[in-house]
């Protein structure tokens, strides 16, 4: 049996951060990608402080879901318990940076679509 400091559950997503800083979403022409979501990047902040973490979470079965998969594990957190969902899509969050105020967002997480939304107590269907 593995044994972990901190076994997480919830939001592993694509967030899309727009290159024009300033620049609200309406206007922003250029993003980036990273993995995002507070349950994904908890995890792995705690495996960058050397904890043994594993993460409970959906993702989609597509690119997009194996771009959060192989970033959670080259950072060292357990990706054993997610699972693909090849009916549901990865939420998106797009976001405008304001520097020196908040930031702008748009969360794209469709109930019944997205994979996270889908988890429930019979996970290893």
């Amino acid at each position: 049996m593995k044994r972990y400091d901190v076994v997480l559950i919830g939001r592993a997503g694509i967030d899309l951060y727009s290159d024009d800083l300033g620049a609200p979403l309406d206007q922003a022409r250029h993003f980036m990608k990273y993995v995002g979501g507070t349950t994904a990047n908890t995890a792995v902040g705690c495996a960058r402080y050397g904890m043994k973490v594993a993460l409970i979470t959906k993702v989609s079965k597509d690119p997009l879901g194996k771009f959060i998969k192989d970033y959670l594990s080259r950072n060292g957190v357990d990706t054993s318990y997610i699972k693909e969902d090849p009916e549901a899509f990865v939420g998106i969050v797009f976001a405008a940076i304001f520097p020196g105020k908040d930031p702008e967002f748009i969360f794209y997480r469709p109930p019944g679509l997205t994979a996270d939304l889908r988890i429930t107590k019979r996970y290893h269907d």
